[in-house]
């Protein structure tokens, strides 16, 4: 597996047959129908710095787990994360989209340490939120996927005229 992404601090602690670093995921989600909703798979509330809108908020403790897409052949890879969400935040919030805009509900995710979770270790990671369920045990279940560039067109744009007249001399 390539370090390539992680900080130095991470490579040791990762490679240490024991470190006192706690690892925390911190997650964002947006949407322009709700303000953005942050969590920290921790016990307790987290302060620490947005790498989205770089200032600091205040990121909820919850009960966090993912699974990992399965490795099926040509299969579009989707990613599950599990929240226990006692409050009923993710739940208002995802009702409230209106699910005729073009718009997605947006997951960004990073990882940091518990002894600074200013200092992002690895990511800045994206999907869209496909599906999404819940449960009397205020479990909120979310289905996610990468942004499919198989399906985009290739180029972006068409060769017209309009946007390419040098081609058309």
């Amino acid at each position: 597996m390539s370090n390539v992404n992680l900080t130095a601090l991470a490579v040791e602690a990762s490679r240490s047959s024991t470190t006192t670093e706690v690892p925390i995921w911190l997650l964002e989600l947006s949407h322009p129908d709700f303000s953005t909703l942050r969590f920290a798979s921790y016990e307790e509330d987290l302060v620490a710095t947005s790498q989205v809108s770089n200032d600091s908020q205040v990121y909820s403790g919850v009960g966090l787990e993912a699974s990992l897409p399965d490795d099926v052949g040509e299969a579009q890879p989707d990613m599950t994360i599990r929240l226990h969400d006692s409050s009923q935040t993710i739940v208002q919030a995802l009702r409230s989209v209106d699910i005729m805009t073009s718009a997605r509900v947006l997951v960004t995710a990073w990882l940091v340490f518990l002894s600074d979770p200013n200092v992002r270790q690895r990511g800045r990671f994206s999907w869209n939120l496909v599906g999404s369920s819940w449960d009397e045990q205020d479990v909120v279940q979310l289905t996610l996927k990468q942004e499919n560039l198989v399906r985009e067109q290739f180029p972006r744009h068409r060769f017209t005229p309009s946007k390419f007249p040098a081609l058309f001399r």
